[in-house]
């Protein structure tokens, strides 16, 4: 139990919390980015296979973290519980006078009548508000204990106890908890493998951008949850604003194009042809047929002059359309929505080759979106914002609180004056309860001569 208690092992894991939550950081994480943690093993095939085996990619749910963190916790609880004070000791009278007189704030002075001195220095404090307590002594019970703001005491147990609470919470979740991101496309649905027979489906899903830049400005799912077949909740979530069911909470996280596109058209100078998913178009003008396939979001093209799609936002649209003539070669195009002065030829390897635009160019495309979703089971949330409002609590009392703790000792010998004795302590130190004390004495001496 002792090294518990000691100063080098609690700063050894305060450094070893704290190197972790470095590597943590640092490291790309399997449950956030797995596709990073690939090529992070792929680039470092040494000390990749090692980081995995030690769980540095899952780090915050690892064996070894969660041991860790499950240490942390006993040892603050441990730390605070033998800090509490024990039980009151039976002192005399002489010995509660030495305790006053050894305060920051002490003052003593002989009285006429030590019981009559006694009372009104008690009565005295009692009207400034303060809680007395008669301490009995071993001889003659003239000695008090008096207390303002008695609550800030109970500061830092409740900062302590909070923080346990918050770190429970933590490791709660480390243990039975999940975070998972699932992504469905419009009309379409989507398992949480997390929960068995669990399934989340996006009847709709809508962006809404600012007029001027055409930025997007926010972005709505119309999300329904599935237990084994049967709805369990549906409702618009966005940012912010998730769908919560018992045991799990689904928030927005990120929306993206799928890759498919719901509708798209070709335009000439003189009339548009609407394309079919379901086959070849044929344009009543020239007598072509065209067909499109493949729907890329954000356009781009790889060192090895390949098609490529940078990100899932729509920002640069592009089709890949197929002409056929009556007469002549087929012919591959990449047909840019925003550009249509851009076109590129895609040759049977699939390489892309610059070409003067046709005399069509692609006149609009929907594409179809995906929502990504993320859903969270975190039964360690209660205990962490329970224990979060209470630090907040424990802040306040420890801050904003000034105790203030006073020893009366009232003293009559055979052969002596009969003397009064008062010690202070403050939360504050002395310096700033000085000049209060000081006026306080002034009373007490007035009162009880």
């Amino acid at each position: 139990m002792r090294i518990f208690l000691s100063l080098r092992f609690n700063i050894g894991l305060l450094c070893a919390l704290i190197l972790a939550s470095a590597a943590g950081t640092f490291l790309p994480q399997s449950t956030e980015d797995p596709a990073r943690v690939e090529e992070f093993i792929a680039v470092h095939p040494s000390l990749g296979p090692l980081f995995r085996l030690l769980g540095l990619f899952d780090l915050y749910h690892s064996p070894w973290f969660l041991a860790l963190w499950a240490v942390i916790v006993l040892d603050i609880a441990l730390c605070k519980l033998s800090s509490l004070p024990g039980p009151a000791s039976d002192e005399t009278a002489e010995d509660l006078e030495e305790a006053a007189r050894s305060r920051p704030l002490s003052g003593r002075w002989t009285v006429p009548d030590q019981a009559k001195a006694f009372a009104a220095a008690t009565d005295l404090l009692a009207s400034l508000g303060y809680r007395v307590r008669r301490l009995a002594t071993g001889t003659m019970p003239m000695a008090s204990s008096a207390e303002l703001h008695g609550l800030q005491a109970w500061g830092s147990l409740v900062a302590h106890a909070s923080l346990v609470a918050i770190l429970a919470g933590g490791l709660l979740k480390g243990l039975f908890g999940f975070h998972e991101f699932v992504a469905a496309a419009e009309g379409g649905t989507a398992p949480v493998t997390g929960r068995p027979g669990w399934i989340i489906g996006v009847t709709d899903f809508s962006v809404e951008r600012y007029e001027d830049t055409g930025a997007n400005k926010r972005f709505t799912t119309r999300l329904a949850v599935y237990e084994h077949g049967r709805l369990v909740e549906e409702k618009d979530i966005r940012v912010n604003d998730p769908l919560s069911v018992p045991g799990l909470t689904f928030y927005q996280d990120s929306w993206g194009a799928t890759g498919m596109w719901r509708s798209a058209s070709l335009a000439w100078p003189d009339r548009e042809l609407e394309l079919s998913k379901d086959g070849p178009m044929a344009d009543p003008e020239s007598g072509a047929r065209f067909s499109a396939d493949l729907y890329a979001a954000d356009f781009g093209i790889t060192a090895d002059g390949r098609p490529d799609n940078l990100t899932t936002e729509p920002r640069n649209p592009a089709l890949r359309v197929t002409e056929s003539p009556r007469k002549g070669q087929a012919r591959t195009w990449w047909l840019l929505e925003r550009e249509p002065a851009a076109a590129f030829i895609e040759d049977a390897s699939g390489v892309l080759h610059e070409a003067p635009p046709p005399a069509f160019r692609l006149a609009s495309v929907d594409p179809v979106l995906f929502s990504g979703v993320q859903a969270v089971h975190d039964p360690g949330y209660p205990l962490v914002l329970g224990g979060s409002l209470a630090w907040l609590a424990g802040m306040v009392l420890n801050f904003y609180l000034h105790r203030r703790r006073i020893l009366v000792v009232a003293l009559a010998q055979p052969g002596r004056e009969a003397r009064l004795c008062v010690g202070a302590l403050s939360s504050r130190g002395p310096a700033a309860f000085k000049e209060d004390f000081d006026r306080l004495i002034a009373r007490m001496r007035e009162v009880s001569s």
